[in-house]
């Protein structure tokens, strides 16, 4: 009976064998397949008399040809690969979105603006000119709100396809668990179930492209899996994500029921979108937002002091402020004192008044403020700050000086005249004190001493014989001071108040009075209605001469100026340089890629060569098994006719 029992031994080996052999072969050109080995080995030995005999062949077990070190490493590089390639995809349409320097990009619209500024300086009173600056503005205004939208409405697919990534993250981590427990219940009763730990394999393959894992192989044929110290898998249960987003307008994920949400999520799909939307796409965003809201803030502060040619005001209204505590304005207000020109237009007698803007206050205090000067009314409505100027009188913010003297003690019959366009960048107030008694230009021994309010003495000139009455004195930075012909008297002084700047706390540009852009940044920039309307409005001089250009000479000297907002850059050069980050970002994620796709490549190979399957070496154990089949068969057979000739002979 031994004979049979070897001989069955090996028609059951080899039928395991050949279907084994069938299972590679049906799957070579499956996905994720690990081909299978069976093990065989040498029946314990037996004794037949006195001889020691084999016992045939004993089916050991079925081998999964798998790498584990291997395969962890091709979960890590897949991580790595779809974390890249997500980004790079996104990078490289922000790129074509915003990256064209030539005649449609935003540098060449900045540039373009800047110039029409530059023009319009020289032919002030143009309509032409006027127009221009009007129309290059507007278009500047148009390609950062196309911008700042674009921004705005990647930032939301990307929260909406995190939310899709772990929703698919969800079901894939409930069939993982689902198999663990299928696997455990087959193998613990001593079977093997290689396809199905293949299916398992597969799931978690298109796991580690969503999301960078970390995989715990069990002994009992489970797999547990975590990611950034998240326990997704374990075992038979899992744990269900949540995606929530966070202050700063972050996305973050965490497991329901866990308000410990995480922001930074490496490796995969979800780990290339959070990094887009929670620190590449703001990074860039944050830019385009410098750029614009340094534009607004730079020009606005200057606007609003100057004046068109249409001149003063006799109304003015700001935007509306939703919020209208000081503190919530944007750009931010500081203390400081904010001055105001009212014209009577009957008699040309211009007066300076000033009101302290508290930080900490509100708009209808600055209104309240404004209200109590003479000639001018100030309320709130709807939000927005109201001026107007009492019946035949204007207002403005000019800086510069007063034709007269903002106080006196002098008594002579003479009377000094102020002048010139002031071009220092501080407020100072001078004081001119007579020395010396007599006739202007007639008496020996006359001057005027000027000092600054520290005491500085900064001049001192002459109205002894020789000054023609009516002639200009120069004092600093354009200010000069002329006198008429007259008598002044030693010891009688009077002041000049030189303002630099009428408004040092930003409250009007904040408030949107008498600026030229509204809005806070790329999205929201806008040209100010009343310039589109009547672009003679541009607030062009700084003088009382209408027709001078020194406010828009200021303006448009802005294009090449270096700003401290844009990292000691100009406009044109900070555009420049996002655009070159951004490219360098891109140059970047290319070659990594490149990189990891190589090293990808390499493993998937050297994987191949290990768990893949051959046909041509199927086919070939195929016909060793096949002929080990018949060769049993036959054995059997041989075997068989053998004991029939010894049952013949003893009968």
């Amino acid at each position: 009976m031994d004979s049979f029992s070897i001989g069955l031994s090996g028609l059951a080996a080899s039928q395991r064998a050949l279907d084994i052999i069938g299972n590679n072969i049906s799957n070579a050109a499956t996905e994720g397949y690990h081909r299978q080995r069976v093990d065989l080995r040498a029946a314990p030995t037996g004794v037949n008399g006195q001889t020691m005999t084999g016992g045939g062949v004993t089916f050991e077990s079925t081998t999964r040809l798998v790498n584990t070190l291997l395969e962890q490493e091709i979960l890590r590089q897949r991580s790595s690969s779809e974390q890249i390639s997500r980004q790079l995809e996104t990078l490289n349409t922000i790129e074509a979105a915003i990256g064209d320097l030539g005649a449609g990009g935003l540098g060449v619209k900045i540039d373009d603006f800047f110039n029409s500024l530059n023009d319009l300086s020289v032919h002030v009173t143009d309509p032409i000119y006027q127009q221009q600056a009007v129309t290059t503005a507007s278009s500047m205004a148009d390609q950062f709100r196309t911008f700042g939208n674009f921004f705005n409405g990647l930032s939301v697919d990307l929260t909406n396809e995190a939310s899709i990534t772990v929703e698919q993250i969800n079901t894939i981590a409930a069939k993982i668990a689902q198999l663990n427990g299928t696997i455990q219940d087959i193998e613990i009763n001593g079977s093997q179930v290689g396809n199905l730990r293949d299916d398992r394999d597969r799931y978690i393959s298109d796991l580690a492209e969503l999301v960078s894992i970390q995989t715990i192989e069990r002994g009992d044929g489970i797999t547990d899996i975590s990611f950034n110290g998240i326990a997704l898998v374990t075992g038979r249960t899992c744990e269900k994500l949540a995606m929530k987003l966070q202050s700063g307008d972050k996305i973050g994920v965490s497991i329901v029921g866990d308000d410990n949400y995480q922001t930074d999520i490496g490796g995969g799909k979800l780990g290339g979108i959070f990094s887009l939307k929670n620190e590449i796409i703001p990074e860039v965003m944050n830019k385009l937002n410098t750029l614009a809201q340094s534009i607004i803030t730079q020009i606005n502060a200057q606007h609003v002091q100057g004046l068109g040619v249409t001149g003063s005001f006799t109304e003015l209204t700001g935007w509306e402020m939703i919020d209208q505590n000081i503190p919530a304005f944007e750009p931010p207000v500081t203390d400081g004192r904010l001055y105001i020109r009212v014209t009577d237009q009957t008699t040309g007698e211009i007066s300076r008044q000033y009101i302290d803007i508290d930080s900490s206050g509100t708009l209808s205090d600055v209104a309240a403020d404004l209200d109590a000067l003479d000639n001018i009314s100030a309320s709130v409505i709807q939000g927005k700050l109201h001026i107007i100027a009492d019946n035949g009188f204007k207002f403005d913010f000019l800086p510069g000086v007063l034709p007269t003297s903002s106080s006196t003690t002098l008594t002579g019959t003479t009377i000094p005249t102020v002048s010139g366009v002031y071009g220092n960048a501080e407020n100072h107030t001078y004081t001119c004190t007579i020395s010396g008694s007599g006739r202007v230009g007639v008496d020996t021994g006359l001057s005027v001493e000027v000092r600054n309010e520290d005491g500085d003495l900064i001049k001192n000139l002459s109205l002894s014989a020789g000054y023609i009455a009516g002639s200009k004195l120069v004092i600093e930075d354009g200010v000069s001071v002329s006198f008429s012909a007259g008598t002044v008297n030693d010891g009688e002084n009077f002041t000049i108040e030189a303002i630099a700047n009428s408004d040092p706390s930003g409250f009007l540009a904040s408030a949107g009075m008498n600026t030229f852009f509204k809005g806070s940044d790329a999205a929201s920039i806008s040209l100010n209605e009343n310039l589109l309307a009547h672009p003679a409005s541009i607030a062009t001089s700084l003088s009382a001469d209408l027709n001078g250009n020194e406010n828009i000479g200021r303006l448009a000297a802005m294009g090449s100026a270096s700003w401290d907002s844009l990292d000691s850059r100009t406009c044109g050069d900070y555009f420049k340089n996002t655009i070159t980050s951004l490219g360098h970002k891109v140059a970047i994620a290319e070659t990594e890629e490149q990189s990891i796709s190589g090293l990808l490549n390499n493993l998937l190979n050297q994987q191949d060569n290990i768990s893949g399957v051959n046909v041509n070496e199927e086919a070939a154990n195929l016909m060793v098994y096949e002929r080990l089949f018949q060769a049993s068969g036959k054995f059997i057979q041989t075997a068989k006719s053998n004991l029939d000739s010894l049952m013949d002979i003893l009968s």
